[in-house]
């Protein structure tokens, strides 16, 4: 008889500090190669240094600080992520389970109000009608929809903190590196349950079992970051990963229980547009004067009404774009709007932080989406189906003109007026730039879209500088 094998002892898991490190150099690679490092992707980074490799499932393990693994996995990660692996990194699960203070991942501690640890939050402004809205309501799933840094985590914590009293359980989970559905469920129950040592295996018994739950006791889920589970609207179908969360938020919406799922997403999900049980609420930008409010925050700030108005119109009052704005005011132009103003007339005006944000949503559009957008991106202020008809020159764009509008209203890039729409200004430029470059790149096959692009680009940036030079000029 074969002497058996050793196995290796799948035990250990992240400390907090260890998830740390893995998280913060995963974003640091993000923005520098504009991919999003995915389990899947890392794990391919793993083989092609180790020929042994990683599989997948380990790597979302790992990220996901509960389940454990095999040191030598852990070691083949912070390697290949170029980390210094440290004893304080990692431990193993059952003592991290047993310690007194809860183990979680900084982008929990962040955003979630059950992972407070002196970690100084955000300030919130506005939102009171929205907050009011989600409050009342008695849907069973609720969604907050909208672009990037718009506020959809900040209200979803303020929400959490005004109601977690009326609950038994508060659970919030961050799908940002898009775990398994099996896996975040397993998750939720092992939070919600006392003995969740016999989970099932199979999606459907998780499924069924988390709604039994959900039905015995009143629990409020939250779900940030789900636009990274969902499949691209227009893009083929054929991931079963996406598909499965999708049939998961069909099912939470269809079958009763007394809890809520809140869901943070840029993007609508599929299969819920008409079902009674779904409260959905999209976010736009603040006001002009919640907007102020904001850059208060870091310091004094001069400019006229006219001059704080085209500010916040060109950055759509998203309040993320406006920090990271107001910093730049404050630190190149001693916190003068208008001396900005003009050098945005000379200089790009979608600068790194900005692309970082704008670069996911603008990525997973379809070749038919990126088109329109293009053609939208040209036109200087809002313009209705008939005008945009008359700009699409595209028989294919034209068939499914209304069909591509629904979807990039879907994903929050479009702003609505009556029956007229627009891009922001500032995602309309990220759209000429993006798209030129990405045109540059294949410029040897499509020569003629060059051209057309630039001429859009110019086009519309002039009639912005027009109107800047108007607003600049009332000033002196």
């Amino acid at each position: 008889m074969a002497p058996p094998k050793n196995r290796r002892y799948r035990g250990f898991v992240l400390t907090s500090l260890g998830l740390q490190k893995l998280q913060q150099q995963i974003q640091r690679l993000e923005i520098q190669t504009k991919i999003r490092q995915s389990p899947r992707s890392i794990a391919e980074r793993v083989q092609l240094a180790d020929p042994d490799g990683i599989h997948p499932i380990t790597v979302r393990k790992i990220l996901g600080g509960r389940d454990g693994v095999d040191k030598r996995s852990i070691e083949r990660i912070f390697r290949v992520m170029q980390i210094q692996l440290e004893e304080s990194d990692y431990a193993h699960a059952k003592l991290c389970r047993s310690s007194p203070e809860p183990v979680c991942s900084l982008e929990m501690r962040q955003n979630c109000p059950e992972c407070e640890s002196g970690v100084e939050t955000v300030r919130f402004y506005g939102r009171t009608i929205e907050l009011t809205a989600l409050t009342q309501s008695d849907r069973q799933l609720r969604l907050l929809l909208g672009m990037g840094g718009i506020g959809k985590t900040a209200l979803a914590t303020q929400f959490v903190r005004k109601t977690r009293t009326e609950f038994k359980f508060v659970v919030w989970k961050s799908l940002r590196h898009a775990p398994l559905l099996p896996a975040i469920l397993r998750d939720i129950l092992q939070d919600l349950l006392r003995d969740a040592n016999k989970l099932p295996i199979t999606i459907r018994e998780l499924t069924g079992l988390l709604i039994e739950t959900l039905q015995q006791h009143r629990c409020l889920l939250v779900l940030d970051h789900a636009d990274a589970v969902l499949t691209s609207r227009l893009l083929p179908r054929g991931n079963r990963d996406d598909e499965a969360y999708e049939e998961f938020l069909q099912i939470m919406a269809a079958v009763p229980h007394q809890s809520c799922l809140l869901l943070t997403s840029r993007e609508h999900p599929k299969g819920l547009l008409t079902e009674t049980q779904v409260q959905v609420l999209q976010l736009v930008g603040l006001s002009t004067t919640e907007s102020q409010q904001v850059f208060q925050e870091q310091g004094d700030f001069r400019g006229s009404l006219e001059v704080w108005r085209s500010l916040i119109d060109y950055y759509g009052g998203n309040p993320l774009m406006l920090r990271r704005v107001a910093t730049r005011i404050q630190t190149y132009f001693d916190g003068s709007i208008s001396e900005y103003l003009k050098d945005l007339k000379l200089n790009s005006r979608v600068f790194g932080d900005l692309c970082d944000l704008l670069q996911p949503q603008i990525s997973r559009l379809s070749t038919l989406e990126r088109s329109l957008i293009s053609h939208l991106a040209a036109q200087p202020d809002w313009v209705s189906v008939q005008q945009l008809r008359q700009a699409v020159l595209s028989p294919v764009d034209q068939r499914y003109l209304l069909e591509l509008l629904d979807s990039l209203a879907h994903r929050s890039l479009l702003d609505r007026q009556g029956a007229s729409f627009r891009l922001q200004p500032i995602v309309a430029d990220y759209v000429n730039e993006y798209l030129t470059e990405h045109l540059i790149e294949s410029q040897s096959e499509h020569p003629q879209n060059i051209r057309v692009i630039g001429r859009s680009s110019l086009r519309r940036s002039k009639k912005w500088h027009k109107t800047l030079n108007l607003t600049l000029g009332n000033e002196r």
